[in-house]
């Protein structure tokens, strides 16, 4: 057993060996995490012919290491200064590249990743299994994606990113045991030292390993020996829990945040021509965080502090001791005293000089988080100095829903034969904890008041300058509990030219009706095209819709409020 723990809890990261600092070939900070992609390119001219084979991430790899690309475009995944960790002072571009010939399969983020590449071709691809993005390129210029199909998004993914947030949370833990850290975490009749918190994280992420890779592909709810684990880390809808997209093109710097208007640092020169999406789908998990100076409580990482995460089946708290916030108190889990502990050891100056990351950039956890934990308070006395915040992912980002695909950020589009089938988001009605309304946003970074996490969209095009789209169909946009859109016109796009387009079945909560929503929750609409009322020399020709658009709310197969110029 203490063999197969150690596989689980310490699989996936470079040997101390290999790392550059110990004359290794890895990067210290770059594979902080882990090795972050299976072909990492950092030169210029360079050509990955496939061959006709497929490439993709093992299932044991794919569990263990979710920041991860088959192909990273760039010396680290996030350019400095963004991402759960510094990956790094300088960030390395690429230019000259070709993919071709071949298949990218499964994977736990994207199948193409890159910052900033330029002149990137990829030819002849097809792209499935992918959990977040087929293709995402950030801040590129001179793309061109030709015949290349995108076969679906990954329906089998069996945890939530609480098991990430246990991953990265493991490394400190580890470093309070290895020094000695002599405090403990009290709560109730409990008293926990930091061995006995890594005993019970190690414990975790060994049985989720052993139920995913070596028994069924899921966590075992039968055995009551890992009911624990079941209860924090399953994956209901063994979905993605967040937003997800066929290909994404953004501007300069990552797309967690929301639709973006028209920027300097817009990507430019981009061709799609013969692109197939197909079968894309997303699954919100929405976190009710809880906040200190708007800011969600979150660890070293950056990942949430939850108090009121819920049981994937019974829908009881998992953290907290009943659904009476007045009287609940904190009871904790493997993951939450992991954080608790590390948090209280930051607060203390425990990793003050050490190489682990406690900046005030990603660590929001005040002393009386801890105060509160120790001192038996309540939820209705934890909420009131640490309000709420819903409508959001695990890691806060501002969710877009599901999306075939995404033209942000960018400038001289073309898009020529595109085909997009079948894109469907299958999240629930936003929770009505948080008390507001569909005129207002909940997270600070939100520009669509209300709950629009659970929305779906065959292409979108926001903030985005000289786009020609020609020859598209999309067939089949979903949302089970929001709106569909088919083709969506975002912010201050602009001098935007869409001919010979057509969309059908459009389905915005075809299952619900209208009292069904409630609080944050908009009724579902289903719309063929729309344009948004930012949104300027908008020139739409031999466009037409079928007769399949249905929702709980307004059915239009054009909307067109953009500005008249």
């Amino acid at each position: 057993m203490e063999t197969m723990e150690a596989e689980c809890y310490e699989a996936g990261f470079p040997l101390s060996n290999q790392f550059r600092s110990t004359g290794g070939l890895y990067d210290d900070h770059a594979f902080a995490l882990g090795f972050f992609a299976a072909i990492n390119v950092v030169s210029d001219d360079v050509e990955i012919d496939l061959n006709g084979f497929k490439l993709q991430q093992a299932a044991e790899h794919r569990l263990q290491q979710k920041f991860f690309s088959l192909i990273e475009l760039g010396n680290m995944p996030f350019v400095p200064r963004e991402g759960p960790l510094p990956f790094g002072d300088k960030f390395q571009s690429v230019s000259n590249i070709v993919i071709k010939n071949g298949v990218l399969g499964n994977n736990a983020h994207h199948g193409i990743h890159g910052n900033f590449p330029t002149n990137v071709t990829v030819d002849n691809v097809d792209i499935f299994g992918y959990e977040i993005a087929g293709i995402a390129l950030n801040g590129a210029s001179c793309v061109t994606i030709k015949n290349v199909r995108l076969l679906g998004t990954a329906t089998d993914v069996p945890v939530l990113a609480s098991y990430l947030g246990s991953r990265l949370i493991s490394k400190y833990v580890d470093y309070l045991v290895d020094n000695g850290y002599s405090d403990t975490l009290s709560f109730g009749e409990t008293v926990l030292n930091a061995q006995e918190v890594q005993n019970a994280l190690r414990a975790a992420i060994t049985e989720a390993f052993h139920d995913v890779v070596h028994d069924d592909e899921y966590l075992d709810s039968i055995n009551p020996e890992h009911e624990e684990a079941f209860a924090v880390l399953h994956n209901k809808k063994r979905l993605a829990d967040g937003s997800s997209y066929g290909i994404l093109l953004n501007k300069a710097g990552t797309s967690v945040f929301e639709f973006p208007e028209v920027s300097e640092d817009n990507a430019e020169g981009v061709y799609l021509i013969n692109v197939e999406v197909r079968d894309h789908f997303a699954g919100l998990n929405e976190i009710v965080h809880t906040t200190y100076m708007g800011e969600p409580v979150s660890d070293p990482n950056g990942v949430a502090f939850q108090i009121l995460n819920k049981h994937p089946y019974s829908g009881e708290y998992v953290t907290i001791s009943s659904d009476d916030w007045s009287t609940a108190t904190y009871v904790g889990n493997f993951l939450a005293n992991a954080q608790a502990l590390v948090g209280k050891a930051v607060l203390s100056g425990f990793f003050d000089g050490t190489p682990l990351e406690t900046s005030k950039t990603k660590f929001n956890m005040q002393p009386e988080v801890i105060s509160w934990i120790e001192n038996g308070g309540t939820v209705a006395e934890y909420i009131e100095l640490f309000p709420l915040m819903c409508s959001s992912d695990a890691q806060a980002h501002v969710p877009k829903g599901a999306i075939g695909i995404k033209l942000d950020g960018s400038a001289q589009i073309t898009a020529k034969g595109v085909k997009i089938h079948n894109v469907r988001n299958f999240a629930d009605l936003g929770v009505l904890d948080c008390g507001y309304t569909t005129e207002e946003t909940m997270h600070p970074q939100a520009f669509f008041p209300g709950y629009v996490a659970n929305s779906a969209r065959g292409m979108s095009i926001s903030g985005s300058v000289h786009v020609k789209v020609e020859d598209l169909v999309i067939d089949g946009v979903t949302s089970d509990t929001g709106s569909a859109y088919g083709l969506d016109i975002m912010r201050d796009s602009r001098n935007i030219l869409v001919m010979n387009a057509f969309v059908d079945y459009v389905l915005g909560a075809p299952s619900l009706s209208e009292e069904d929503f409630q609080g944050p929750n908009h009724v579902g609409e289903a719309v063929g095209f729309n344009i948004n009322n930012q949104a300027s020399s908008i020139t739409l020709k031999q466009i037409s819709c079928g007769e399949h658009l249905q929702a709980a709310g307004e059915v239009e197969h054009l909307r067109d409020n953009s500005l008249q110029i």
